[in-house]
């Protein structure tokens, strides 16, 4: 059994393309939106929270974690992987991928602030960063937005140019990895805005395949038996608006279950 869990719908992004691709899997998914945004938290606070969503989602059943969140896992993810025996897949910073698919050289990082102050992310730049341009840029912004449910192509625009001010003159610009699950629901908008701003196409990339591509690696692996695929939601938070939630992104009703950790 799959467990997911993340910040609130964000990881939404990453539960559709396992949808998509694993069909034979039990599925649990915990929106911990009581501890929403996880962006502005300690790293201590996200240990303690990411311990015991984890926790929960093992006494449901779940043998293989997925940390759908960019800022969870860049701060948390070796500490998670030496407390548990399950096996667990993160949303790791995507500065390679993006990279390799810049012709350019000049990419453009969208994150939560704790993401873009790990030593994780700084790490992984100053390992690729000698002739390239990156711009590591926080959108907290954009994240409460789609949290809240404010998606429509104004709210967004305005919070894109917000965050990105300081890098719109680079038009060389023409990959932007998106390094927050919540940017994953915002694909649409994000490509419009860049064009609308002179960038013509640029590309977007989003870690959904990956993840899916190293689940399936290590579900062959630990030959896990098919299960029918029972999908379950839980939230710290309003189900009542977490079930709209999840109607609004991945068009289909769920009923979910409001849980206290």
């Amino acid at each position: 059994m799959i467990g997911i869990f993340d910040s609130g719908v964000g990881g939404l992004s990453i539960l559709k393309a396992i949808l998509n691709q694993i069909t034979d899997q039990d599925i649990l998914y915990l929106a911990d939106q009581q501890n929403f945004p996880y962006g502005e938290k300690t790293i201590a606070q996200l240990k303690k929270i990411s311990l015991r969503n984890i926790q929960f989602l093992i006494e449901k059943g779940a043998d293989l974690i997925v940390v759908a969140c960019n800022t969870a896992t860049t701060n948390t993810i070796d500490y998670l992987r030496a407390q548990f025996s399950q096996s667990f897949v993160g949303v790791e910073p995507i500065i390679k991928q993006a990279l390799a698919k810049s012709r350019t050289g000049h990419i453009l990082l969208l994150s939560t602030s704790a993401t873009q102050q790990s030593s994780r992310l700084k790490n992984l730049i100053a390992q690729y960063i000698n002739h390239h341009q990156v711009y590591n840029l926080a959108c907290p912004q954009l994240v409460n937005l789609v949290e809240s449910g404010k998606v429509g192509y104004n709210s967004i625009k305005q919070g894109l140019a917000t965050c990105l001010k300081s890098s719109l003159k680079d038009k060389d610009i023409d990959t932007v990895g998106l390094g927050c699950t919540h940017f994953g629901l915002l694909t649409d908008q994000i490509e419009r805005f860049f064009k609308e701003n002179g960038f013509g196409k640029v590309k977007l990339i989003e870690p959904s395949m990956a993840i899916v591509k190293q689940l399936k690696r290590i579900l062959q692996k630990i030959a896990n038996q098919p299960e029918t695929r029972q999908l379950r939601f839980f939230t710290t938070g309003n189900n009542l608006k977490f079930d709209q939630d999840i109607k609004d992104f991945l068009k289909q009703e769920f009923k979910s279950k409001q849980v206290k950790l």
